[in-house]
């Protein structure tokens, strides 16, 4: 099991989210240095996922990919969490 300390951020290219438009320059990931082709992105400011491509940009998911997503208990449950930690946040 991997632990926030496993967290690791890098640099992307700028990525503008599809849904709310927030540019997110940052990647964090737990247990690998870097995204692989495929991986999913969550928006940090609206939690949209989005799935990354091979140079770090994002694009929205396929219908298939989308279908897969919505039918996984685990892409699920994160975005939940997710959502329940993004409403706790102060509003600023």
């Amino acid at each position: 099991m991997h632990t926030i300390s496993d967290a690791v951020s890098i640099e992307t290219p700028p990525n503008r989210c599809p849904v709310c438009g927030e540019v997110n320059e940052l990647t964090t990931g737990v247990g690998a240095a870097r995204p692989a082709e495929g991986d999913l992105s969550l928006c940090f400011s609206c939690g949209t996922l989005s799935i990354f491509n091979a140079d770090l940009t994002i694009r929205p998911p396929t219908e298939a990919e989308q279908a897969e997503l919505n039918a996984s208990p685990q892409v699920r449950a994160a975005v939940e969490a997710f959502r329940t930690v993004h409403n706790e946040r102060p509003k600023h």
